[in-house]
Parts: structure tokens; sequence; C-alpha cells
């Protein structure tokens, strides 16, 4: 969830004017030159005639050429992630019951501290030094493993103007305010640059692979190819639906599944996002966006 200040920079939308808004805008990281290939039509012979002048337009310009080339090994997941997501588990989850402690005992100190675990776990070893009570970096990795929650960190302002990915990526100063990305460096010998803040991002394909590890996890995400074998045989014998329900029965989705363009393992997901106003007194952008797995009967979703 990202807020974003309200403002406007001279042409009735976006952030106010920054200090460096006169200067041209941040160039991609090195190695990724901006490719315009991709544009053709009006929005081409804009760019062509130098007619692109607006600096959020030619942002908003240079995340499209840099989504265009996402790959996962440039999206900031290292390579065990990375490797997991491609080669998923796909037996069902079993723990054993020092594993299964560690889980509950993680769990239960979830809005404690990290030094509340440990202190916990030192406890629990003391008095019963047989069970093998994991680490809080061990159990942390379980309960990713098992839950499919990975979360990915991204450095961002701390005004909260901007997430420093795409254009802005390697900039170490806010484009907008001007504040710098990281801590000031402690000791001479600190070669690590902290990021004064960091936002979130839980990756929905470890999730939905999570999904998919149990049988009744397994069953409802064939919810979607049931309903549809159904719709194609009521229309087949009928040529015509008698109740519109859900999402399956419109005439895009069946004609997607008609062409193959949707088959019966895929998952199918909805991308649903919207602003919201935090404060009743403060002005405030605030987006909120959620992933509904539509393969899923409508009550579980």
């Amino acid at each position: 969830m990202d807020e974003l200040e309200d403002g406007n920079d001279g042409h009735g939308y976006g952030r106010p004017n920054g200090p460096d808004d006169d200067d041209d805008d941040p160039a991609p990281p090195d190695g990724q030159g901006l490719d315009i290939g991709h544009l053709d039509g009006n929005l081409r012979e804009l760019h062509d005639a130098g007619g692109i002048v607006i600096s959020e337009l030619r942002i908003a310009q240079k995340f499209i050429a840099h989504l265009q080339g996402a790959t996962l090994e440039n999206s900031g997941l290292d390579e065990e992630s990375i490797y997991a997501l491609r080669h998923p588990s796909t037996g069902p989850l079993h723990v054993d019951a020092d594993t299964l402690l560690s889980l509950k005992l993680y769990l239960a100190t979830s809005t404690a501290s990290e030094e509340t675990y440990k202190s916990s776990r030192t406890a629990i070893m003391d008095r019963h030094p047989e069970d093998a009570v994991l680490t809080y970096e061990m159990v942390k990795k379980v309960c990713s493993a098992s839950s499919g929650i990975t979360p990915l960190r991204t450095d961002m302002c701390v005004n909260t103007c901007l997430a420093y990915t795409g254009p802005f990526s390697e900039d170490e100063t806010c484009h907008y305010c001007a504040e710098p990305r990281y801590e000031p460096i402690a000791q001479p010998r600190q070669k690590k640059k902290i990021a004064r803040q960091q936002f979130y991002t839980f990756p929905v394909g470890y999730q939905l692979q999570g999904q998919c590890r149990t049988v009744i996890g397994s069953q409802n995400l064939e919810h979607r190819q049931r309903e549809t074998t159904r719709i194609q045989a009521e229309i087949q014998e009928n040529g015509r639906l008698a109740n519109y329900n859900d999402f399956y029965c419109g005439k895009d989705y069946l004609d997607a599944v008609g062409a193959g363009n949707i088959k019966d393992r895929d998952i199918c997901l909805m991308f649903s996002i919207d602003g919201a106003q935090l404060y009743q007194h403060k002005k405030s952008d605030c987006w909120i966006y959620i992933w509904v797995n539509l393969n899923l009967p409508p009550e579980l979703r």
C-alpha cells in the first residue's frame, strides 16, 4: 500500500513541483536504455515530434519500458526465491512436532518483538532440552515456505513520494522532495547503504503455489474448470444460460476459453485497485490493491 500526498504539477494532476523539476527526468538504470520501439500510433508520433513534454507522462512512458523488460532476475527476489517459484513443491506439507511447536510459537508472538520469540524459545528449551525449537531465522523460512508469503522489500521515499523502482531505481534522492534515500553513513568503513524506509510486496505466485499443496486447496482451485465445463454443456444443449451468476458466464471469458487462451490448468486472477481517504481532515491519496483468485468458489475469494 502506497500513500501519496495530493499535489499539482502545474498540469492539473500529479505531485507538486519539486526542486529538480526543471532538470531532465531520471534516466533508466545503467545498461537499460529507454526503448521506445513499442510505441505506435499517435503516441509514437507525439514522441518523435518532441510533443511529450509533461514530466509525469514521460516518467510513465519510462515505467512502461521497464515493465516490458521485467524478469524475475531483475525483480529483486534472491536466487533461492526465484528457484522456489520456478520449481514449486507439489506434495502436501508435512511438519514434525518440533517444527509445529516452532510455528505455533512464532504465530503467537507475531505481534511482539523478535526478542520475545527468542526468549520464549530459550525458556522452552531450558525446560525441555529434547525439543528442537527452531531459531527465529529458521522458523521464518519455514513459515514463508509453507504459507507462500515471501516478502519483496523495496526502498521508498520517507515522505511516501515514490518507490525507488523502474526509472527511479538508481536514484539516491527523491525526485519530488529531494529527501535522501539512505541513512547517513555512521562509520567511515560502513559499506552497505541502509534505506531510510521500505515497503513490502507479497508476490502472488508463492501464495497460489501454497494453495495447491493441499487436497482441499487443489479441489477448490478446480472450481473454475468444473463450472466452465458445466456452462459450456448447458449452452451446447439449450443455446443459452438459465442463470448468469459469475464471471464464468461472460462472453469474453467463454470466448477466451474456446480459443484456447485460457486453459483448464490456468489460474485466473482479477486485479482490483481503489483509492481510500484515510483521514477525515487530511488530504491523502492512498491506493489499496488486491488480487482476487477467480478459480475459487465465490464464497472463498
